[in-house]
């Protein structure tokens, strides 16, 4: 397997092991495969954000990386979401694309009215575990929304992690609602931040 960014697939891979959403997704491939196939996600994901978002990398670290989606034009979102059907159905399997299909209706239709349609999607978002808790999450995440505050744009996210909540309502993010995802069996909450003020 050659991926494009195999350090911080494995940063994110140790970080989120632990989260209902990616513990479940990791569960449903095979155990002799799905340490590989969750790597291969993760640096899918940064693949596709490095086209068709944000891909937050700090230069010269390893630690951790924030990975954003932003709004495309129609041409450009289904060949978004042509090449991650593909991607899923190839690493993943059919049932497991089928599942995650059903999981991003269900998220989709509870962010209906809850967030703006030209808002920025902090995708994925992970710091190693040794490196935890020195406020190296934040430095991940601060200088994308600088950016989306100069364009006046709100940014969202949803984490399956109650004790996350904290950490995200410091940078502003504030919960638009907390819902359960049946796919996964794992409940989630919506925090959306609205564009800050920034010196011209």
């Amino acid at each position: 397997m050659s991926l494009r960014f195999p350090e911080h697939a494995e940063a994110l891979y140790q970080a989120l092991k632990p989260d209902p959403y990616f513990a479940a997704l990791e569960s449903w491939v095979a155990a002799g495969s799905a340490r590989e196939a969750m790597l291969a996600y993760y640096d899918f994901s940064m693949q596709e954000a490095d086209t068709f978002g944000r891909l937050y990398v700090p230069e010269g670290t390893e630690f951790g990386v924030s990975v954003w989606l932003t709004p495309l034009s129609a041409e450009r979102s289904s060949a978004k979401a042509s090449a991650r059907e593909a991607f899923l159905r190839e690493r993943f399997g059919a049932q497991v694309l089928d599942r995650y299909q059903q999981i991003m209706v269900n998220m989709t239709a509870n962010a209906e009215g809850l967030v703006p349609e030209d808002a920025w999607y902090l995708s994925i978002v992970g710091v190693l575990p040794e490196f935890q808790n020195q406020g190296l999450g934040a430095s991940l995440i601060r200088p994308v929304l600088e950016q989306s505050d100069r364009a006046g744009l709100a940014t969202y996210l949803e984490t399956f992690t109650p004790r996350n909540m904290t950490f995200y309502e410091r940078l502003g993010y504030q919960e638009a609602g907390t819902f359960s995802e049946p796919v996964s069996d794992a409940s989630y909450s919506l925090m959306v931040r609205p564009a800050a003020p920034h010196p011209a």
